[in-house]
């Protein structure tokens, strides 16, 4: 189904005051729900509805250093789609080459009773 812009928006806000009433950023259930990461997700909006300079500048006082390494990894995969987009290639090389320094937390995404049934 495609992204409709208009319905993004409304999310988008609904999101935001919902992330002003939480506060600091929450983890409840692992989901880092808090300003920064209603931000991130504003611009991988922009990013897939190819708005490539407006992801940049939601993007340009983000900091999301303090999110889990699969959230920045989320930031920095759309940084350097959107500097793709605009033809800015050693932006995009330089997002990508930060990837290379982040490590999942351990036991972040499962537990390690799954994955060693999973190795099974």
């Amino acid at each position: 189904m495609p992204v409709r812009p208009a319905c993004t928006s409304r999310c988008k806000l609904v999101a935001r005051a919902t992330a002003e009433k939480v506060g600091k950023g929450r983890d409840d259930y692992g989901t880092e729900f808090g300003r920064v990461n209603v931000a991130i997700h504003a611009v991988s909006v922009a990013v897939d509805l190819g708005d490539a300079g407006h992801a940049l500048d939601l993007a340009k006082d983000l900091h999301y250093q303090a999110l889990s390494p699969e959230r920045q990894a989320r930031q920095l995969i759309d940084l350097a789609a959107a500097h793709a987009m605009r033809r800015q290639i050693g932006e995009a090389i330089r997002d990508l080459l930060q990837l290379s320094g982040l490590r999942p937390r351990p036991n972040s995404a499962i537990s390690r009773s799954d994955s060693e049934s999973c190795a099974s």
